[in-house]
């Protein structure tokens, strides 16, 4: 009989523990690159840019209940385990999902319609709130000596599939249906199909190992426990949340925003749009990995810091450029700056986001850090960013919200970092 090598058993568990991520960003993106028909069908109004406010409203909200979800959640994996805590986030991710895909529209059911949306938008994001912090754990838990920042890359890079899977169903979708029965009910498919890859995934989800980094902690805190614990590490927690949040906004804003963005203000094809987002999606799934494995070599926060700099330099000159001459071209390299830049920043910041959190609260810490800079930040960017280009006329608008991101990464890597930022230059003058 044989048995495994270590690089097929490696890729089988991160194929695993990753498979989950996908699904839950794939409804994740979904309700971004559909979010015209969402309005339509569950928030309807004579003013498109009311009705798209009140649609990605909803898909803000998903995001305030993400730290409950940290929280509680967390909390529960951090007692029961690794692999258990993951097959409970994904029943709930698919509750969320289902009751998006088949509920009636508002004019069939009034009220109840965006009622009952928004409450699936709540499931989703309760359940996100510590799906990235578990999967997140779990690669850094499992993954070999001195390569950590590669293999937790890959909770990203999972992220990336969803939305080149997305982006190939929506072109599809474009050339199956004309855009009435799309408008009308084919918008719907993608969800459909998002509903029936829920039982595969939930059956190799289950075939996942507890970590043995799990399974050599002595005490597993109770609930009252770890708010204690929280509450004693709220400068860490705030650090971790403000290292977040150059990563999330930068994320939404060239993942879930660009196909609204490239249709509503560029005025671009909406198949235009989807194959930017094809190409950003296929652009961070390269890069991660490869910035990752860098973060192994040269460490975290250079990456942190160099690259939330660029960003403060060039998001806003970026957009200005690219909205000065919308076209197709232009929209695609634009995308591909900013995916380069989130990518290097992102590659680094999840795995020392694992490295700075107590273990024996690691998911909980981790995941209400990363969720409170989405809830406050970058789950509400479509928000934010429609809302700017619609008050200032000024259509490049979304890249002041990118810089502000950027800024909120260079202060927060400073201030985790100071010690290593100062030893390193200390060390290099005194060798001078």
């Amino acid at each position: 009989m044989t048995t495994a090598s270590p690089r097929q058993s490696n890729l089988s568990m991160v194929l695993r523990v990753t498979s989950g991520n996908f699904l839950e960003m794939f409804d994740f993106f979904l309700y971004g690159f559909y979010a015209t028909y969402i309005a339509k069908t569950f928030f309807p109004s004579g003013n498109l840019y009311a009705s798209l406010i009140l649609a990605f409203a909803t898909f803000g909200a998903g995001f305030l209940a993400r730290p409950i979800g940290a929280i509680v959640l967390g909390s529960y994996i951090d007692r029961i385990g690794r692999r258990k805590g993951l097959i409970v986030t994904l029943a709930i991710m698919a509750c969320g999902t289902a009751l998006i895909a088949f509920v009636p529209g508002y004019a069939s059911i009034g009220l109840a319609a965006p009622v009952l949306v928004l409450l699936g938008r709540l499931l989703q994001g309760f359940s996100a709130g510590v799906e990235l912090g578990g999967v997140s754990v779990y690669l850094a838990e499992m993954a070999t000596p001195g390569r950590k920042g590669f293999f937790v890359s890959w909770q990203s890079a999972s992220q990336q599939v969803a939305i080149m899977f997305a982006a190939v169903l929506g072109y599809l979708l474009h050339q199956a249906f004309n855009n009435h029965q799309i408008d009308q009910w084919a918008w719907r498919i993608p969800f459909f199909i998002g509903c029936m890859i829920i039982p595969f995934i939930f059956a190799i989800r289950r075939s996942l190992q507890e970590t043995d980094a799990f399974l050599a902690h002595k005490h597993h805190p109770s609930f009252a426990e770890v708010l204690r614990s929280i509450a004693q590490n709220w400068q860490l927690v705030t650090g971790g949340m403000l290292l977040v949040v150059m990563t999330t906004v930068s994320f939404y804003l060239i993942t879930v925003y660009t196909p609204t963005f490239g249709k509503s203000v560029l005025k671009l094809s909406e198949n235009d749009s989807l194959l930017v987002t094809f190409f950003v999606g296929l652009s961070n799934f390269i890069w991660l990995p490869i910035m990752g494995a860098l973060s192994d070599r040269i460490g975290r926060w250079p990456l942190m810091l160099g690259f939330s700099l660029l960003a403060m330099l060039t998001a806003y000159p970026a957009l200005a450029w690219m909205v000065a001459s919308p076209s197709f071209g232009h929209m695609l390299v634009v995308e591909l700056w900013l995916s380069f830049l989130y990518a290097s920043y992102n590659g680094a910041t999840v795995v020392a986001l694992t490295e700075l959190m107590p273990s024996h609260v690691r998911t909980v810490g981790f995941s209400l850090a990363y969720s409170l800079a989405t809830a406050i930040f970058g789950g509400f960017t479509p928000l934010v960013s429609t809302a700017l280009i619609d008050a200032s006329g000024d259509k490049a608008a979304p890249g002041y919200w990118m810089m502000l991101a950027a800024a909120c990464g260079l202060a927060a890597t400073l201030m985790l970092y100071r010690k290593d930022i100062r030893s390193r230059f200390v060390g290099k003058a005194a060798t001078a």
